[in-house]
């Protein structure tokens, strides 16, 4: 018997997940059923082109690990919230509006946190329009396309719409007081306790490639980390260190995390010559645990002269 949803899903897998697919069986076509359905629901009863949605998803599946079982990863992703953002990606403006209407509420309640970006709401949610809808990223796709169905994309959405008030207020050389709920948004730590990556065929070019980004930055960004991932200083303890505002702070350490990513992703580039999807889903894992690295490299190296401590 055919499974024409698995042949659309399964040859777009990394290796590892097509294994897990092996495993599964007969039981993965039912499971990518429910998935068209699920998806259908989110899109308002429409049901989207499998030989469409389908690779984009096996696309966006994180790295596995052994003991996963892959009908019961499809099971938890936000099938709907992710067929939506999918849309939206395709160009479908009843899309878009969609995604206002339902969650652009938790945008406004982050900028209403901010209250310099309050006052240029309508601005800065042209501004996230464009880089979630319009405007191509690193991957040259909106960034749209990196909603990977694996947390709620309330919580998505309001951490892109804080990274873009933020943005936003920096071009104009604002000092912005933040609240504790706004800030704690910047930091968007994956859900794992281990970077899985680390654990599987891409162990030693990760290593060599985090080591070298983290060895590109300065002494002072260096401290900057340490400060805040292994001596679990606060951004005003930071703050005090530096004698600049924890706005200021929370800046720095938004910069030199996007610095710190981008080094790898290009070091790591160089390194494996691997198809773009199984790439790009590399980098997402490395994004999402990216703070738990941090912390992992930095307790192997001695601290970096500390003299001076000034920006």
């Amino acid at each position: 018997m055919e499974d024409p949803l698995s042949r659309l899903f399964v040859p777009h897998l990394s290796r590892d997940w097509r294994r897990h697919a092996a495993r599964a069986g007969r039981a993965l076509e039912p499971a990518l059923g429910r998935v068209m359905e699920r998806a259908a629901a989110g899109l308002g009863g429409e049901t989207p082109p499998p030989e469409e949605l389908l690779p984009h998803l096996a696309r966006l599946l994180p790295e596995s690990r052994d003991e996963e079982d892959l009908p019961a990863v499809l099971q938890r992703l936000r099938i709907e919230d992710l067929s939506l953002a999918w849309a939206c990606l395709r160009g479908d403006a009843e899309a878009v509006v969609e995604i206002e209407r339902q969650y652009f509420h938790v945008v406004d309640a982050a900028l209403g946190q901010i209250p310099d970006a309050a006052a240029q709401a309508a601005e800065i949610k042209q501004q996230l329009r464009d880089r979630l809808f319009v405007a191509p990223g690193q991957d040259g796709r909106p960034r749209i396309a990196q909603y990977s169905g694996r947390g709620d994309i309330r919580s998505w959405l309001r951490v892109a719409a804080i990274r873009c008030a933020l943005n936003h207020l920096q071009r104009q050389g604002r000092e912005v007081a933040l609240s504790d709920e706004a800030l704690a948004g910047l930091a968007a730590p994956g859900q794992d306790a281990e970077l899985d990556l680390l654990k599987r065929r891409y162990r030693a070019e990760f290593k060599r490639a985090f080591e070298g980004a983290l060895a590109a930055l300065s002494s002072r960004d260096r401290n900057l980390l340490r400060y805040h991932y292994l001596e679990r200083l606060n951004i005003d303890q930071i703050g005090a260190i530096h004698e600049v505002h924890r706005t200021t702070v929370a800046r720095w350490l938004a910069r030199t995390r996007e610095t710190l990513l981008s080094e790898t992703r290009r070091l790591l580039m160089e390194q494996l010559r691997i198809e773009r999807g199984e790439f790009e889903s590399i980098m997402r894992l490395i994004e999402s645990q990216l703070d738990a690295s941090i912390a992992r490299f930095l307790d192997t190296i001695g601290p970096d002269d500390q003299g001076d401590r000034s920006r």
